[in-house]
């Protein structure tokens, strides 16, 4: 189309729109069969139908509508959608101004106008789970009987669950979903694809006021009259091109980074056999070197196997020949461990990675509770570093000393619920404690509590967080040694030591 046409389309709606304003809004697109609710009475909605407060809206299957409210709001409304206008007042004259919409089900996207800069905290948007506020944006909703997906293409928006009270803004190029079982709200990134299908529910490709919104930023100019026209058909294309390409980048730096590892992998591998095979070959030496040691001590008649040895022996000493060039083999390694990216493909494997630190971001996106159970068998005893102080005297730690610790990942402070460690043959009292997990970092910092005073701290393993290493000294007064029905068996307890605990 034109540019001409367009201006012509263009005035010719701004016309009919200062026109037919006796209402509160007009209809500017229409698409298929779409009723109005009004007093308790239904009729079909056509080109010349006004929009009056308290009116429901109600689309069909491939239907579609788009309103432009005097206020030079526009709403757009996708098939199978169910929309309600609860409040509308604009008297920009004397900034008396107004709105509030109900979006039931469906799909829907708003751009906000003047009441959005005059008053934006009166401006909201309900769902049936949530209440939206805005900041001069751009949003689209797809809601759904289990889950509504609320996006901000623009600007900012403010979501308040009507559960849990509780609010989280969202800006542009995010979202937030919300379903029965969150307890907690969580943006996340829109991607390229999110749109897609909503876009194409509530597009008229024949219309100038509103096209296509993607997770790129529309351009948006202003008519001298105030209507918004989007500019995105050459440009996103044009982006969407470079997203392309910057993928396909992407996939083939971190196909080279997986034979990285691949190959760092196969040479560690190689490097522990040969040592292996070192340890296998020097012991067998040492044996039959004793041997013949001990059969040149006894009676002449071995010392025929004994020159048979040797010759047995020689064959076997030219391994070390095989030895040379194996152990070339790490020179591999030196170029490859030059690359600063090695460390980054070794967190994507599917390998359990427990030796591996954990992301910040899973932290970042996860509100489980989990639950974590070990031990400190692992290292031995040690006067400085590993053991219990049971009233002044440092011994083992005992066999079946467990720790156990639930940490509620979506809590903002003090994310271990409860933790405990309970002394193999002390059953009747714990070494109790709480703490928090640094996001940042992936560590986890430990206080005793409920008695028990000291401090400890851990890291976590694993792409998921599987498993947590680190160490504690913490110590209790009169800990309940024992407890039977004549007495009562306490003492003082301390216990310093490395733990490891598995997430179950």
């Amino acid at each position: 189309m034109s540019s001409l046409c367009k201006k012509i389309i263009l005035l010719s709606v701004l016309f009919m729109t200062n026109v037919a304003y006796a209402n509160i809004a007009k209809v500017v697109a229409l698409q298929g069969e779409v009723s109005i609710i009004r007093d308790g009475k239904t009729f079909f909605v056509t080109r010349e139908s006004n929009i009056k407060k308290q009116d429901q809206i109600e689309t069909k299957k491939n239907s579609k509508l788009q309103l432009l409210f005097k206020d030079q709001t526009i709403i757009s409304i996708g098939n199978n959608s169910v929309f309600k206008v609860n409040e509308y007042l604009f008297d920009e004259k004397n900034k008396n101004v107004k709105a509030e919409f109900s979006m039931f089900k469906g799909i829907f996207r708003t751009i906000t106008g003047k009441i959005g800069k005059i008053a934006p905290k009166k401006f909201i948007l309900k769902t049936k789970t949530a209440s939206i506020g805005i900041r001069g944006t751009q949003i689209v909703m797809n809601i759904q009987q289990n889950k509504e997906d609320i996006f901000c293409t623009e600007g900012k928006i403010y979501v308040t669950s009507f559960k849990t009270k509780r609010g989280i803004t969202v800006s542009a190029g995010k979202f937030v979903s919300i379903n029965p079982a969150n307890i907690k709200l969580k943006v996340k990134k829109i991607r390229n694809n999110d749109l897609y299908k909503i876009n194409k529910s509530v597009s008229f490709s024949s219309n100038i006021l509103i096209d296509d919104v993607s997770v790129n930023k529309s351009t948006i100019s202003k008519s001298t009259k105030g209507t918004k026209e989007i500019k995105i058909n050459k440009e996103n294309t044009q982006k969407l091109n470079t997203l392309k390409t910057n993928k396909a980048k992407t996939n083939t730096q971190n196909t080279k980074k997986a034979q990285v590892k691949a190959k760092k992998v196969k040479a560690k591998k190689v490097k522990a056999k040969k040592v292996k095979a070192k340890k296998v070959k020097a012991k067998k030496e040492k044996a039959k070197k004793e041997k013949a040691k001990k059969e040149k001590t006894d009676t002449p008649k071995t010392d025929t196997p004994k020159t048979d040895t040797p010759e047995t022996d020689t064959p076997k000493t030219d391994t070390p020949k095989t030895d040379t060039p194996e152990t070339d083999t790490p020179e591999t390694d030196t170029p490859e461990t030059d690359t600063p990216d090695t460390d980054t493909p070794d967190t994507d494997t599917d390998t359990p990675d427990t030796d591996v630190k954990t992301l910040p971001d899973y932290f970042n996106y996860n509100n489980a509770k989990k639950t974590y159970k070990g031990n400190f068998n692992g290292t031995a005893y040690n006067k400085d570093s590993q053991y219990i102080d049971v009233d002044g005297s440092k011994l083992t730690i005992p066999k079946g000393t467990t720790i156990e610790m639930l940490i509620d990942l979506g809590a903002k402070a003090n994310e271990i619920s409860k933790g405990k460690i309970k002394l193999g043959g002390y059953d009747k009292d714990a070494l109790n404690f709480k703490g928090s997990v640094n996001r940042n970092n992936s560590n986890i910092d430990i206080e005793g509590e409920k008695g028990t005073t000291g401090v400890g701290s851990g890291t976590f393993y694993g792409k998921e967080a599987n498993k947590i290493k680190g160490r504690v000294d913490l110590s209790k007064k009169d800990f309940i040694k024992s407890n039977s029905d004549t007495h009562n068996d306490t003492g003082n307890i301390n216990l310093k030591g490395q733990f490891e605990a598995d997430k179950k």
